[in-house]
């Protein structure tokens, strides 16, 4: 039976791996919101910054968006995730 820091580990390596892959957006929000809320569930709450840099990295996947990503980027340093 995995102990808790695995059971974190799991699901930090599930956030950071997540892809958009032009998913219904609110689908997609959900499940990275789920994913947070577990991670928070489990007292470890991951940092705004880390959570914002998931969402751009996936975003950045799709051609579409890849190009408003990298003005984001560019332009808003420090936008905030309810933004994105």
């Amino acid at each position: 039976m995995p102990d808790q820091q695995q059971e974190i580990e799991k699901l930090e390596i599930e956030l950071s791996n997540l892809n958009y892959n032009n998913e219904d957006p609110v689908i997609w929000t959900a499940g990275m919101k789920g994913l947070v809320a577990k991670l928070m569930h489990k007292q470890a709450k991951p940092q705004d910054r880390t959570v914002k840099s998931v969402v751009l990295k996936a975003l950045a996947t799709e051609p579409e968006y890849k190009i408003g990503v990298e003005v984001i980027k560019q332009t808003q340093p420090n936008i905030m995730l309810d933004d994105l």
